[in-house]
């Protein structure tokens, strides 16, 4: 199961050795309509799609001897979120895979079996027009049905599928750097017929690897509110930090998500170490508003606003002010948030002779 659009059709893989050059073609197998290979932290191993009539099938590939093989693990679910994640230990993979003993899909009946109703809130809410919404309770029986998943641990050695937690709709499953949790976000129910599934409720926890749930970071309303170029209140831009065993980092609007509110602080970044048992630790207050993706990985490279320093308890906040398109961005002491922030770069947004460029990234071993 994948998106509408299908999955990238890569046909051809080759390793490339980047000392000398050379290349080793890896053997596919006919008919292949590959995704993108995901590495290992160690880079001895990948993680790949394939795309079948009979539905999505997860293979495995090791990087000495460039050989390629299926495991056997059921049909991967590439709806939602990533669908393969690979674990710290090298050897492991997080994977949504299509619930066992499904079923076939609901039917379209011919006539419907009573009134489209909808019911709102009675507050006001800005709407942008958005294609291809949900538009009948069948539309949802039909969601619930294809989005729905079962997390499952995958042993890239021995093919062993261990499943984590019941089946949900999973928009994310990030292990922390150490492999003992998983942060977690599930889809809910109330859906909109207006709003995308981006903004449906979801409860954001972090489980163990049985898939118990440890700790509940938030339970996030439909965003049906949210003003334009404004956020979401509650957390947001939530991730594990990559330099600790497994410490949550998210932000934190503190103007409602209006950019026309006048408040001295937009946002707020907090952090919290497991076992999450005591308050989270405020680590900046911004004046202008934090956005982009979050630093290093997945997390959207260079251009985030949160980029952690290697061997560091420092870290990079940028925040952005719309009115004046001014970017700034100042260095914060994670283990120290009373130390004062020093401000790094200050610049138009626009100014590319001044801009200092991105961040160099590389993968931890975890």
């Amino acid at each position: 199961i994948g998106p509408h659009g299908g999955p990238p059709s890569v046909v051809s893989l080759t390793l490339k050795k980047i000392a000398d050059g050379s290349e080793t073609r890896i053997a596919l197998p006919a008919n292949p309509r590959f995704g993108f290979p995901e590495w290992s932290p160690d880079g001895k191993h990948f993680a790949i799609t394939n795309t079948t009539t009979g539905g999505i099938e997860l293979w495995v590939g090791e990087t000495a001897s460039a050989k390629l093989r299926p495991l056997k693990v059921g049909r991967v679910n590439d709806l939602l979120g990533d669908p393969v994640r690979w674990m710290p230990d090298n050897r492991t993979l997080a994977v949504h895979l299509v619930p066992a003993g499904r079923g076939k899909a609901p039917e379209t009946a011919a006539a419907p079996k009573g009134p489209n109703v909808q019911e709102g809130s009675g507050r006001a809410g800005p709407v942008r027009t958005f294609q291809d919404m949900m538009k009948t309770p069948t539309d949802e029986a039909l969601f619930d049905y294809y989005a729905t998943s079962q997390l499952a641990l995958v042993d890239t050695a021995d093919g062993k599928v261990t499943p984590v937690g019941r089946p949900a709709i999973f928009q994310g499953a990030s292990p922390s750097p150490d492999g003992k949790h998983l942060l977690v976000t599930r889809v809910g129910r109330p859906y909109s017929y207006l709003h995308p599934v981006f903004a449906f409720p979801k409860e954001v926890e972090v489980w163990d690897r049985a898939g118990k749930v440890v700790h509940k970071l938030a339970s996030l309303p439909l965003a049906d509110q949210v003003p334009i170029e404004g956020v979401p209140t509650g957390p947001r831009g939530y991730h594990w930090r990559p330099t600790e065993p497994a410490t949550l980092v998210w932000i934190e609007a503190l103007d409602g998500g209006d950019p026309k509110r006048k408040v001295p602080h937009r946002d707020r970044v907090l952090m919290s170490k497991a076992p999450f048992d005591r308050p989270a630790v405020e680590l900046v207050k911004t004046e202008h508003r934090l956005q982009g993706g979050f630093g290093g990985g997945r997390f959207g490279g260079g251009g985030g606003p949160l980029q952690w320093i290697e061997n560091s308890e420092f870290v990079f906040v940028r925040d952005y002010d719309r009115d004046r398109r001014w970017e700034r961005t100042v260095l914060v002491n994670a283990e120290n948030p009373a130390q004062a922030p020093r401000q790094v770069w200050s610049l138009s947004a626009q100014d590319r002779y001044k801009d200092p460029g991105n961040a160099l990234y590389r993968v931890l071993p975890t």
